[in-house]
């Protein structure tokens, strides 16, 4: 069997880059829990804002630094990518996920070590339908992003795009952080409830992220690429 650099490259690339986010963007978690910090939920967006800032800027080039099951499941989708690599990149996130959590997880003490720590789930409060639809707009938001910097349309414009995406999770996290955690990612709460055996409302993230990730990139093909040639770059380009 053949060496496939190309695929090794790739799926080392989403392997690190989720390590990374869960990693660094967990670790902003840890200051909430310390009971001489305040509690601000301004401290986790721009921690996983930056973590995402960090993978694309320099991952971004290599696999797309998708880092997210549900930004590849949209490559695929809009013909960016062939499935099966796809299943390749999502393995590799949930793997990386898991090892950066544990890294991070391992190095941490006692008193922060709880089976809550990073962990996404709807508040008390927080119905499951609304818990479902609240991951099922932010996922649109995140996916139709995507599809925008994907599109070869804006392909000179991809300079600032590590700051953008970085802004853009961010914000998301600080709009709905304190409903639903704010996940996005189905690769960013597996890790923490694996780890921490903490399965509560964990089935609503895949159940709300799945059809956003399938029906935002069909609406862009109908409302953004219709009659054109120029759209819908490679999965390289994201």
């Amino acid at each position: 069997m053949k060496f496939d650099r190309h695929l090794f490259m790739v799926c080392v690339s989403e392997f690190i880059g989720t390590a990374i986010l869960m990693c660094v963007g967990c670790a902003s978690v840890v200051g909430i829990t310390l009971p001489f910090y305040e509690r601000n939920l301004s401290m986790i967006g721009i921690g996983f804002g930056l973590a995402v800032h960090i993978s694309v800027h320099t991952l971004g080039t290599i696999s797309g630094s998708h880092i997210n099951p549900s930004v590849t499941i949209a490559a695929v989708m809009l013909g960016n990518m062939e499935w099966q690599l796809g299943c390749f990149y999502v393995l590799c996130q949930l793997l990386g996920g898991l090892t950066g959590y544990a890294l991070l997880f391992a190095s941490l003490t006692a008193y922060v070590r709880t089976d809550s720590f990073c962990v996404t789930k709807p508040v008390l409060g927080i119905e499951i339908w609304q818990a479902i639809l609240i991951e099922f707009f932010l996922t649109c938001i995140l996916v139709y992003f995507c599809c925008g910097a994907w599109d070869k349309r804006n392909s000179q414009v991809h300079d600032s795009l590590p700051i953008r995406f970085g802004l853009l999770i961010g914000g998301l996290i600080f709009a709905a952080a304190p409903y639903t955690g704010a996940s996005m990612n189905v690769a960013r709460s597996l890790p923490p409830a694996v780890l921490t055996n903490t399965w509560t409302g964990f089935w609503i993230y895949p159940v709300a992220h799945v059809p956003a990730a399938i029906l935002v990139p069909l609406a862009w093909k109908y409302l953004h690429t219709a009659g054109s040639s120029d759209a819908g770059g490679t999965e390289g380009e994201a």
